[in-house]
């Protein structure tokens, strides 16, 4: 369905064939969230349309939803990872920095500085460092997730992550 306008198109009318987002050129990264998508260009901008309940789509218009893309406000630091959740958006800066919107982080998040890739679960922030190291920020709390191996991947849905370390190995935590 469109109902939260996450097909970007600027209506909110079901559409049953493939069409092209207005407005969105040079895209390096796209991520869908809970009726919600984002982008970002080759020039770290991001772009976001659809549902904005908590404010997943940046401070301005929050609890309206935003039919056609718009440019999300972030920090002054080019963006070079974006990630969406059920209402949540996470964009990493080409400086390591993590910053969110929605209802898990609506800030910087403090105390990374070498990040590299962020994913929202349904109730955390899993965090990537160029070191190899994955911390998670979940309720207020910044906690390092002890694996066998440096990870260089990894993926999140809702309630599952999955990592690949260095070894070529893949590690999954998830609930059951």
């Amino acid at each position: 369905n469109n109902r939260k306008g996450q097909l970007g198109n600027g209506t909110t009318t079901r559409l049953n064939k493939f069409a092209q987002i207005g407005g969105l050129e040079d895209i390096k990264q796209i991520a869908a969230g809970e009726n919600f998508g984002l982008a970002i260009d080759s020039l770290g901008i991001v772009y976001g349309w659809g549902n904005n309940n908590n404010g997943q789509l940046g401070s301005q218009n929050i609890g309206n939803d935003i039919l056609k893309p718009i440019i999300i406000p972030t920090t002054n630091e080019r963006i070079i990872d974006i990630s969406a959740g059920k209402e949540q958006s996470v964009f990493v800066t080409a400086k390591g920095n993590v910053w969110g919107y929605g209802n898990i982080l609506n800030t910087t998040l403090e105390g990374i500085t070498n990040a590299i890739k962020a994913e929202v679960t349904e109730n955390s922030i899993v965090i990537l460092t160029s070191a190899g190291e994955v911390y998670e920020y979940k309720n207020g709390t910044l906690s390092q997730i002890t694996l066998p191996n440096k990870v260089i991947d990894m993926k999140a849905t809702s309630d599952t992550v999955m990592y690949q370390t260095v070894d070529e190995k893949t590690y999954v935590t998830g609930t059951n």
